[in-house]
Parts: structure tokens; sequence; C-alpha cells
């Protein structure tokens, strides 16, 4: 069974959503009429699987396209919408938009129908996630992954644009992120406009897109072009590269900030990110046309070259610092073995003690003459040390920081990951330095007795090294064990979770995959990112509970029941204090106070006009005075239910930090979840059921009083 709001998976016995928080229906509700239909419609030519997502132009379902066994994403406008002209216009000028339209970052579409008054288009289905999705999930992306998706989508714009087409809805739920490699696709051409054919899918001067992405020109209803598309890809960038929106605020003021305020820049709030790419973006953002990229090629182009982080000259330079360091620490282990006993090791540890020895003088005379040739170039020192000792792209271990390549994904990886290929490193390295000399000594004894030390190994060997070794190799196995298969219990395939566990953390398609980077922490170093709204904080804890498994998961499922019944409050809060809010003026109040004091002190109530104009006032004072009182009221309530609501997230949060491996206090979290949830059973009142709609979904569930 799926949920009707989102279309996520949910058992038998479930009463919420675990992907959005959504009361689920009962076995008997009504069947969606939107899919009854384009299953009659299209019925013999594919296979309705299930629902994708909904807009303002219909529904997404996932179809199988049952000739060649493919699978599709058919969107759908509803019969009701079918009937008005302009509705069935605007869909058939989206399929024949997205029917010119060929390039490996947009969406293609396969087939167009209309059968029954149902209409309908056919689009290559992308498996993966939206990238709307992916930054409510993580906050912000990683540089790399923000120069890798804007630069793709700028070869897709430059060729829409080439072709004519004017995209005019560039926006993060837009663009689909490809799950084999994370390749960002761009969909949804429900408002993209033809250049040249004097034809719109609006009315004159009416604004069409999404307000928080509009450019200056397209809020004044202007005449766009392919600039105006690269302004909303540069908002796009903005929110990616620093977890936020260039401006926020209600519509009208949003709007405004477009035409007329700069954005905060980029540097502080994205300290980290490179110069150029914060500068690419910046240029984006200009109010003036003129002042952006001139075209989408120009950007990808500019975006690609900055790329490239060694310069061509030292690609010889790739390995020779790990050579170095290698072989100059087997020459001093080998050194000091041999000095350690004396010279009695042997003849084969003398020969490999001087070909070590060899080996890293010509890697040191190999690097100087390296950085000799690039400095001729104009290359500094620096950049050569960098190039000779970065980390290779097989590396799986720990490495320094500054010495990672861009993209790296170590330091997000969980905690229990990290300390599991950190012992890893340290028992490869036990080994090779201490166990194998030992056993060398220990399996020669006719070395050893030589100088009297052959008990002692032999003790060495029997007391110490066999047992440790053992139980850390045990330790290892279990904790490899362990995270395997928490790893594919989350969906991952056996290939997958081995990556996960002990590949390269080096930026590869592979950590670009949807469901591989919804197992990374947030960028900033593992620090869960606080939502902004209520539902984003439901949505939060909706997710991290149907993550968490064992004894944490019944608090888990209290905390998300709780959670829907704070934000069904909260909701019902905003909309009486946005109703509230135009009448509650203090210097209205004052104003009207004033004017019937002085009413009062000159007409004295003579006539009967005079005194109804004194009561008149005086009730007016009087409402609105309740309705601030009302409204300060409510305002207290919503901030009591919210600072609630922040305290589950913070406790269910601590839950997933020790899913996670990170010390959080798991047992606390779940003790305080539960105090938490009885506090709220008696804040918050209890739910009144509406039943479901003609349409076949659910309500919300409302609180029987707000207060």
């Amino acid at each position: 069974m799926h949920c009707r709001s989102c279309d996520a998976p949910f058992a038998d016995d479930a009463r919420f959503c675990s992907a959005c928080g959504a009361r689920l229906s009962t076995p008997g509700a009504s069947a969606d009429p939107l899919r009854a239909a384009i299953e009659s419609a299209a019925g013999s030519q594919y296979e309705i699987m299930r629902l994708l997502g909904r807009g303002g132009m219909g529904a997404v379902y996932l179809g199988r396209e049952v000739a060649l066994d493919r699978l599709v994403a058919i969107k759908v406008l509803p019969p009701d919408m079918s009937e008005a002209s302009d509705s069935r216009e605007r869909f058939r000028r989206e399929a024949r938009t997205a029917a010119r339209l060929t390039h490996p970052n947009i969406t293609p579409l396969h087939a167009f129908g209309d059968a029954g008054g149902v209409m309908y288009f056919v689009m290559g289905y992308v498996r993966g996630e939206s990238l709307g999705e992916r930054l409510r999930r993580d906050g912000k992306l990683p540089p790399e992954d923000v120069r890798h998706i804007l630069s793709e989508i700028a070869d897709a714009l430059d060729y829409a644009h080439r072709q004519g087409v004017i995209h005019r809805d560039i926006k993060p739920d837009n663009i689909l992120l490809d799950d084999e490699g994370g390749r960002p696709m761009l969909t949804d051409f429900g408002v993209a406009k033809a250049r040249g054919t004097g034809v719109t899918l609006t009315e004159k001067g009416s604004i069409l897109g999404t307000p928080a992405f509009m450019c200056p020109e397209q809020i004044n209803a202007r005449e766009l072009d392919g600039r105006s598309d690269l302004y909303s890809l540069g908002v796009t960038g903005y929110m990616m590269l620093s977890g936020r929106l260039p401006f926020e605020g209600e519509v009208r003021d949003v709007l405004l900030k477009h035409l007329t305020h700069e954005p905060p820049p980029l540097s502080s709030l994205a300290p980290d990110a490179p110069d150029d790419l914060r500068a690419a973006i910046t240029r984006c953002l200009a109010k003036d046309p003129g002042a952006r990229w001139p075209d989408g090629r120009s950007l990808h182009e500019a975006l690609r070259e900055v790329g490239e982080e060694v310069p061509e000259a030292l690609d010889s330079a790739r390995f020779v610092g790990m050579s170095l360091g290698f072989t100059t620490l087997a020459a001093i282990l080998l050194t000091l073995f041999d000095r350690l006993w004396s010279g009695q090791v042997g003849y084969l540890t003398s020969f490999a003690e001087r070909m070590a020895q060899i080996f890293a003088g010509l890697c040191s005379a190999w690097l100087i003459a390296l950085g000799w040739r690039a400095r001729t170039k104009g290359i500094p020192w620096r950049r050569t040390l960098y190039a000779a000792f970065r980390m290779p792209s097989w590396w799986p271990f720990w490495f320094p920081r500054p010495l990672r390549p861009p993209g790296d994904v170590w330091s997000r990886l969980p905690l229990g990951i990290r300390r599991m290929r950190t012992a890893m490193a340290g028992a490869l390295a036990f080994s090779v330095g201490i166990v194998l000399p030992i056993m060398y000594l220990w399996t020669t004894p006719s070395e050893a007795e030589k100088w009297g030390a052959y008990a002692f190994l032999d003790q060495v060997a029997d007391d110490f090294l066999f047992p440790v070794f053992s139980l850390a190799v045990v330790a290892l196995m279990c904790g490899l064990a362990y995270h395997f298969t928490q790893l594919k219990r989350n969906g991952l395939t056996e290939q997958e979770a081995t990556r996960v566990v002990i590949g390269t953390t080096a930026q590869t398609t592979f950590w670009r995959k949807p469901h591989i980077a919804a197992l990374l922490l947030p960028p900033e170093a593992g620090r869960l990112l606080e939502p902004r709204l209520p539902r984003d904080y439901l949505q939060a804890i909706a997710r991290i509970a149907s993550a968490i498994t064992g004894a944490a998961r019944e608090p888990g499922g209290l905390a998300l029941v709780a959670a829907q019944r704070l934000v069904a409050v909260l909701e019902g809060l905003d909309s009486e204090l946005a109703r509230l809010a135009p009448s509650v003026d203090p210097d209205e109040i004052a104003r009207l106070g004033q004017k019937h004091s002085a009413f009062a002190s000159v007409v004295r109530g003579d006539s009967a006009e005079g005194r109804e104009m004194i009561e008149l006032l005086a009730r007016q004072v009087a409402v609105l005075k309740r309705i601030a009182a009302r409204h300060e009221s409510q305002s207290e309530l919503r901030a009591r239910l919210l600072t609630l609501l922040q305290d589950l997230w913070v406790q269910v949060s601590g839950l997933a930090n020790e899913r996670a491996g990170m010390p959080s206090g798991g047992e606390r979290s779940a003790e305080r979840l539960r105090a938490i949830c009885a506090e709220i059973e008696h804040v918050v009142p209890p739910y009144e059921t509406d039943g479901d709609t003609a349409d076949g979904h659910v309500t919300e569930d409302r609180p029987t009083h707000q207060s």
C-alpha cells in the first residue's frame, strides 16, 4: 500500500506515513479517480504502477510500457481541467516543447495521447530524487556537487535556448538527480515559452513561475530571453551552496527584494567554497541581464575550466609523494630492525633495507626535479608538494584534510564507519610494523637463538601477540558485518554496501547517487540542519522515525504521532494569526481611543447621533483590543508549541545520531521523547477526523479548538 500524499509505501497496520507524516486512509477508502481515468485511456499500452507526485497541472504516475518493457513517467491532465481550452492548450504545448528537446540532461518525451477526454504524455523515468528533496534533506551541498549540477544544467539550458525554448521555472524541484550516477536532469517545461512564435500560455502582463526564483524582468512581465533562466539557475546555485535562498519572507517582499536588493554575499555564507564558484553564481544574479553570463555555454565552460585543481605539468607527480612516504617509512623500520638486532637478521633483510634507502633517494630526486621544472613554468613549490602528496583516488582510509581531493566524503561518513576504517588502517599498520617482524624472527629460531632472544619472542607471541591480534581481527569482522547488514537493510545492494564500508571516499559518481548521498552526513561535518517551518520539522522527524530500528522504534513512532498533532495545531494557529494580523495595529487602537475621548469630550452625548458615534467608537476600540489580546495569546501558544516541536526534533535527532554511530545519549533521548509526548498529550487538544473527501483523499486531522 502507498500513501496518497507522497506515495511512499507503508505497512498495512500503519496509521501515519513515515515519509511525510500524513494520516493514512483506511483500506476501504475510494480509489484514485485520476489513476482510474489514465488506466482506462492508456491501459492497453501502459501498466500504471503508482503515483509519483501531484502538481498544478495534474499528476505524474510511474508506469511500464508493455511493448518495450521499460519504466516511464506518465503526466496526466485531470478530466475537469481538460474541459478548459487554455489548460488543454498549455498541456499540449508543454508536450510539444519537450518533444523538441533531445539532450542528455533533459528528460525525454516518448509519446502523447488524448483518449476518452484524458490528456497525457509519456516521459522517460528518472530513477532517483529531485534536487529539492536532496536540499531539504542535506540543507546544502558540497561545492564540487554544486559545480557539477550547475555545469550540466547550464549546458542543457544552452541547448534549449538554441532551440528557441525558455524554461521560465528553473528551481530545485524541477531538477532530477539520476540514481545511477547523480546526473542532473531538467524537467517540467509546463511554463516554458518558445521564442519567435508569438504564442504564450498566459495572458499578457501575467507573472508565471516560482517567486523565489524569478528574475527582475520576469517579475516586471517584460520580454524574456535565455539570461532569465540563468538568473533562476543562479538562485538555485546560491541555495545549493549556502543552504538558503537569496531572499526570504512573504511573496510580496521576496519579489520586491529581487527587484531592488542585492543578496547577502556568498563569501559570508559559504566561506569554504572556491572563489571562482561563488563568482560564477554571483554573476548569474546580476539585476541587469547584460551583466549576467551571455549564455549557458559560457557558464558551462567557466565552471569546467576552473575545475582543474592540479596543473597538467604536475600530472607525473601524482604518485611520487606516496612512493616517497612508503619507501622512507620502510627504510626507517628496516634500519631500526637491523640496528636493534645488531645486524644479525640475515642477508635478505639487509638487502631490503638497502633497496628501500635507494628507492627513497630516487623518489626524492624525482620530486626535486619535478618541482624545479614546475617552478620554471611559474608553478609554486606548494602546488608541487600538493600534487605529489595528495590522496590517491583508491585510498579508503583517513588522510590529512589539506591533501584530500575536492569532493572527498570522508568527513561525511557516519562516525561508526569512520572509526571502523581507522581501526582497519591501524590493524594493517600494526601487522606490517610489529606482527610480521616478530613472526619472521619467531619462525627462524636459529637466527634468534644466536643472541638468546628466542624464549622472549616465544613468550611475547604466545601471551600477547596472538590473543590481541585475534581479538582485534574478530572485532573488526564483527564491525564489518554489523555495518554491512545495516546498509543492506536500508536497501543497498551487496556491492553498494561493500563500497560504502571499505571503498574509496574520493568524489565519484557513486557518492552522487541519491540513495547513497542520503547515507552521508550533511556537509557541516555531521551537524543536523535545523528545519525552518513546522512542516519541515514533521518531515524531518518522519524521515528519522522511519529509519529507526530495534528498541528505539517505539519512542520514534510516538514522536511521529506527537509531531503530527503539533503541526496540525501550529498550522491552524498560523492561519488564525494571519487572519488576525491585519487588525492588530497598536497605533490604530491608540488613534481610535484618542478619537473616542476627543469626540466624547466635545459631543457629550447631546444628540442621538453623537451618542451613537461614541458607542460605535467604543465598540471598535473594544473589538480591536480583544483581537490584539487573542493575537497575543495565540502567539504565545504558538511559541510554546513550536518549542515542544523543536525539542521533539532534537531528541529524535539524538536517536538518529546513535544509529549513525555518533555519541548522543540515545537512552536519554528516548526517555525525554516519552516525557515530551506525554506533555503534548496534555497541551494539544484531541483530534477530530473529517473523513474522506469526494476525490478520495483524507483531509488533514484538525484539533477541536485552538487554545
